[in-house]
């Protein structure tokens, strides 16, 4: 994070120290995103005996995606070679459903062992719903194909503001799910004129959880845990240019 605001702080020095060699804007933007969660889980085989027990386990995810918005500032730092640098800074809301839906065969051993195996087959959805208010804070590098479209990418700072209200039908071992700062990288195309600026994009986060191995299910039969988890998000903003330097 110290990393981030260091790299934010040098652009901005920049900004004023090379205003003849940088064209350099500054604006606001708005825009709505969509988001949703990934995430690697393991399933632990909490019962065996004589080669009995948990088979044939599997997980798969389905999400649920509710629109969100975001604003921010930027300040963007545009060359003579066609490359640009910019930062600045965005509030942006998500909202998001995940549930994640463990299946598997359960052998079934008679008592006594005097009896025929039995195979059941056994599902768990666990759901978790998802809010966040994440302050965000990017460093990109774009390259401009031509005067009105341009390709970037980089890395992003966030920071919650608020993410302790998701609501959840599963068992974590934790009281905190969610990291309070992580990084991750984004990725995008933006369409611009004199004033405005259209951008698409997609953001990932980096391992987005509090604690490693964090315990979702555990029963008699099977013991499940998440190993990482990730937020992801497509945006669509349009930005305003509110001045420039030259």
């Amino acid at each position: 994070m110290k990393n981030i605001i260091f790299v934010f702080l040098v652009i901005l020095v920049i900004s004023k120290s090379q205003a003849q060699k940088f064209d350099i804007t500054y604006g606001i933007n708005f825009g709505l995103n969509s988001s949703f969660m990934s995430s690697k889980i393991s399933i632990n085989h909490a019962y065996i005996h004589n080669d009995y027990g948990i088979r044939n386990q599997s997980t798969s995810n389905e999400n649920q995606n509710t629109l969100g918005l975001c604003s921010g500032l930027f300040i963007k730092l545009n060359s003579l070679l066609s490359f640009s640098l910019e930062s600045g800074i965005s509030l942006a809301s998500y909202k998001n459903k995940y549930s994640i839906l463990m299946e598997y065969d359960r052998y079934n051993m008679p008592v006594w062992m005097d009896g025929p195996l039995t195979i059941i087959s056994e599902e768990e959805n666990l759901i978790l719903e998802n809010e966040f208010l994440i302050l965000n804070i990017p460093m990109i590098i774009g390259y401009n194909f031509t005067k009105k479209v341009k390709l970037f990418g980089g890395l992003s700072a966030y920071i919650n503001i608020k993410s302790d209200n998701f609501k959840s039908d599963i068992e974590l071992n934790t009281d905190k799910l969610y990291k309070d700062i992580t990084l991750g990288y984004q990725a995008g195309i933006e369409l611009s004129n004199d004033k405005l600026y259209f951008t698409i994009k997609y953001e990932r986060t980096f391992n987005y959880l509090e604690s490693p191995n964090t315990s979702i299910l555990t029963t008699y039969y099977i013991e499940s845990e998440v190993e990482s988890i990730y937020l992801n998000c497509i945006t669509c903003s349009l930005g305003f240019k509110l001045f420039n330097k030259n």
